[in-house]
């Protein structure tokens, strides 16, 4: 009798074996193509494109800054317009310029610059900066807000080197 009771135990327990082994393998193998399909390996050429894309630009870029002087600015450290919630933005940038002598006109005018940057920076929201198109937005309203203080064309780009929101 001893020896009967013995015998269904390990029946159940390849049997509980036969249905953990099979779902195991279907997660895994759901997982793995989750994150194919979100990186762009299969499913769609987002991720393709996106990496060409962002590759030109960088050469592009990499062509054009070696010609063009920046000035490194100290981090900013700002309350954002955030109603609800107190949020900070630190953010360290670079200021690339047309023209090499524009380099002692930024320093002459740097605690104007770095007024508008701060009344800038405040002025915006979480929402408003979160996303890449808003950092995009911000850069943009930065360059013409610094080429109003040193003249039409001497700010070709702002460039974030440090973009932190807490």
């Amino acid at each position: 009798m001893a020896e009967q009771k013995t015998q269904p135990e390990p029946q159940k327990k390849s049997s509980k074996m036969f249905i953990f082994i099979p779902v195991g393998v279907i997660v895994l193998a759901g997982a793995v193509v989750a994150v194919l399909f979100f990186t762009g390996v299969i499913g769609g050429h987002r991720g393709a494109a996106a990496g060409t894309e962002s590759q030109a630009r960088a050469n592009q870029s990499t062509q054009t800054s070696a010609l063009k002087s920046t000035v490194d600015l100290e981090p900013f450290v700002v309350n954002l317009a955030d109603p609800e919630t107190a949020r900070y933005l630190k953010v360290k940038m670079v200021i690339e310029l047309n023209n090499e002598t524009m380099k002692a006109q930024v320093d002459k005018l740097k605690p104007k610059i770095q007024d508008t940057i701060i009344l800038l920076l405040t002025s915006k929201t979480f929402e408003q900066i979160r996303d890449g198109k808003g950092k995009l937005k911000l850069k943009q309203e930065l360059t013409l807000r610094l080429n109003e203080i040193l003249g039409a064309g001497a700010v070709s780009d702002v460039l974030f080197t440090e973009f932190i929101v807490s």
